[in-house]
């Protein structure tokens, strides 16, 4: 049995948080919370494994093409695979809404969806390095989170 899709109030709730936080210019976009549920017979054999080197994204922004726009009146959907998100802790749900979020983007054209800051493969960054400025500044704000969050147990000691 196909897996199908709702609305959801708790992933808007979590997403109107955000936006309010941290995302002040999606405060007049017009985004839809969906949630790709479980199979109604709660079949996981349904949920395909992702093939070598590909990954089940447990959230998904999309941008609705204008015709779509002026047919629901929204401008983006935040898709959410229930199968995943039920696996992770509030933190983490809030994390991938966050992350979702950040995609989500308007300039003097219009919305549009925001490239990942960095991507790249662990193998590249293996064998050239931090090759490019993005990826040092990347690993610079790690750096800097590491020494600014120390683990619990070091904080006590």
């Amino acid at each position: 049995m196909a897996r199908e899709y709702a609305e959801c109030e708790r992933i808007k709730g979590i997403a109107e948080g955000l936006i309010e936080r941290h995302h002040a210019h999606l405060g007049p976009a017009r985004i839809a919370y969906v949630m790709k549920e479980r199979d109604p017979l709660g079949n996981l054999a349904t949920v395909k494994e992702p093939r070598e080197g590909k990954q089940r994204r447990v959230a998904r922004a999309r941008l609705v093409p204008q015709l779509y726009r002026l047919l629901t009146g929204y401008d983006f959907i935040i898709e959410v695979d229930q199968v995943l998100w039920d696996m992770l802790e509030l933190e983490q749900q809030e994390a991938a809404i966050d992350h979702e979020l950040c995609h989500c983007a308007r300039d003097e054209k219009g919305w549009y969806l925001r490239d990942h800051d960095v991507q790249e493969f662990r193998e590249i960054l293996e064998r050239h390095g931090l090759y490019h400025p993005k990826l040092e500044q990347f690993v610079s704000i790690g750096h800097q989170l590491k020494l600014t969050f120390e683990p619990r147990a070091a904080v006590n000691e």
